[in-house]
């Protein structure tokens, strides 16, 4: 037998796990809420080396709808950089628009991650 113990090999066998459910009635059942539905959007582009505002006609074909929305209708933005977070003041978001802050531009062929969150 080589070093290796796997769990189907062990010699014993372990008691499978109790899983206990409180008993409670309606009136418990108020502190419980179901979540809000949410939606997520994203936006996929490529950086050119030279851009610092990126648009809807921007996005990557084939990704499905590639829409920047309006501040008005997302409760969250996260903006990633090869797949780096940035921070918010580091981009600003308009209708259809991203705006890059920053004194340097992405360099070419740097993927940009618009992730949209709607509540």
């Amino acid at each position: 037998m080589s070093g290796y113990h796997y769990f189907y090999n062990l010699p014993f066998s372990l008691p499978r796990p109790v899983l206990m459910i409180p008993d409670g009635d309606e009136r418990d059942l108020r502190h419980f809420a179901v979540p809000a539905p949410v939606m997520i959007a994203e936006y996929f582009a490529v950086s050119d080396g030279k851009k610092r505002v990126y648009t809807d006609e921007d996005g990557i074909n084939g990704y499905g709808s590639q829409k920047i929305l309006p501040p008005g209708d997302v409760s969250l933005y996260s903006l990633y950089i090869n797949g780096i977070l940035q921070p918010k003041a580091n981009y600003e978001v308009k209708a259809g628009k991203l705006f890059l802050k920053t004194d340097d531009v992405p360099l070419r062929g740097t993927p940009i991650i618009l992730q949209m969150i709607i509540l």
